[in-house]
């Protein structure tokens, strides 16, 4: 129940007020009765706990979630229409706070639309019977596969599940009957170019980014050997 203050009016000159006059809204007009405006009561300590231990409760949920969710319990498969939506939540969450601290700028897979990529079955999840984790996005190039995207959420990184996105890119690769595969990042992103590295894949190329000048990009590659 939204609780009431009442505030009374004495006139439009007013010396209490440091201006000597009351601001127009508080003005009073001839025959104007006193202002009775409703606030909402400050929170009670009971709605604080209840909000407090709503919160508790889905951060035990999400904690149990990472905590269950290992390489060993997890599978891929391919993403489907309906998918699009959390395909470009899962890469928000996942490229914007790396991104945008770092290069300033929020990268394309963290706002595009996945749903024309769905359709050519470029886009794989990682997932297990409770939770989603990751998104690996591929293109077929020539003879190779270029690791498009690569999106581990926030929650659930640090549980090696970013080398997991990319050992399922080098089996895809053997599959298609591809003997490479190559990725790119920009060259300001210093931990993922360690990560690819760490992972066996080389720099062979260094170019201007297509859309923000100044920036460079660095293309990587390796054997694809599939490991899965």
């Amino acid at each position: 129940m939204a609780g009431t203050w009442s505030i009374a009016l004495r006139g439009e000159h007013d010396r209490s007020h440091p201006c000597g006059k009351l601001p127009p809204a508080l003005r009073r007009q001839p025959h104007q009765k006193a202002v009775v405006r409703d606030r909402q009561q400050p929170p009670t300590r009971a709605s604080q706990r209840h909000r407090l231990r709503a919160t508790v409760r889905s951060r035990q949920q999400i904690f149990g979630s990472v905590m269950n969710f290992t390489p060993a319990s997890s599978s891929f498969r391919l993403a489907e229409l309906a998918d699009a939506e959390l395909v470009r939540r899962i890469s928000a969450e996942a490229y914007v706070p790396a991104y945008l601290p770092v290069i300033g700028a929020v990268p394309k897979p963290a706002l595009e639309d996945y749903g024309e990529r769905i359709e050519h079955g470029q886009v794989w999840i990682l997932t297990d019977k409770a939770s989603t984790a990751g998104v690996l996005v591929l293109e077929r190039g020539e003879d190779w596969l270029t690791v498009y995207s690569i999106a581990v959420r926030p929650a659930f990184q640090g549980l090696g599940l970013g080398r997991l996105l990319l050992d399922w890119a080098e089996h895809r690769a053997s599959a298609a009957g591809v003997a490479e595969l190559r990725l790119y990042t920009n060259a300001r992103m210093k931990n993922n170019l360690a990560l690819y590295q760490r992972c066996g894949y080389e720099i062979f190329n260094t170019r201007p980014h297509p859309s923000r000048p100044g920036e460079l990009l660095v293309d990587l590659k390796r054997p694809a050997t599939a490991r899965l």
